[in-house]
Order: C-alpha cells, then sequence, then structure tokens
C-alpha cells in the first residue's frame, strides 16, 4: 500500500470525552475530523465526541504511516501523553479546539 500518487497521510490524535485518546489516519484530515465531530467518524468517536486535536504528524508514505499508527496504538497512556507533550512543546503548545472547528 505504498503511496504512489504522493498524497501525504497525516496521523493524527484526538483527545476525546471521558479523557479518551483516539488515534487515525487520513489523507484527508480536515474532512476526515469533520466526519468524527459529526459522529460519522469511528465507532470510538459516536460515543466519546472529541474535543481537541493534540497531535498531527505528516508522512509521504501511507505504509509508513499505517505503521506508525499501529505502533501508537500499543503505547501506554503515560506514553501517548509524553508524545503529546513533546509536540505541543515543539508546535507552540498546538491544540485545536474542535468545538469551534
Amino acid at each position: 500500500m505504498e503511496n504512489n500518487n504522493k498524497t501525504p497521510m497525516y496521523l493524527y490524535m484526538i483527545r476525546c470525552k471521558a479523557d479518551g485518546l483516539y488515534i487515525g489516519v487520513s489523507t484527508k484530515l480536515e474532512r476526515r475530523i469533520t466526519n468524527h465531530i459529526l459522529g460519522r467518524g469511528a465507532a470510538y468517536t459516536k460515543q466519546k465526541p472529541p474535543t481537541t486535536l493534540v497531535y498531527v504528524r505528516k508522512f509521504d508514505s501511507h505504509l509508513e504511516a499505517l505503521r506508525m499508527e499501529k505502533k501508537l496504538k500499543t503505547y501506554t497512556r503515560k506514553r501517548k501523553e509524553k508524545l503529546i507533550t513533546e509536540f505541543q512543546k515543539e508546535h507552540l503548545n498546538f491544540n485545536i479546539d474542535l468545538n469551534t472547528f
């Protein structure tokens, strides 16, 4: 599933109600986030609506993005939070409130 058309793939993490974290990938990040907000995204975000986009990473390879998604899903909560904190430090406290998206 290599990306032959050079469309970037985005790996993202969303903080959800009840302090859950959702991890996903998409070639069309804005559309995917909108679908999560409207309840047309994953089953997880239907049950625990998204509140904040807290992490985004762009990949040129779809396969690489999918591998990283799978890897992140094995991380402990503490390790995910550390990754988010490091990302936010590097990106000036990146947080997008999805209630205003």
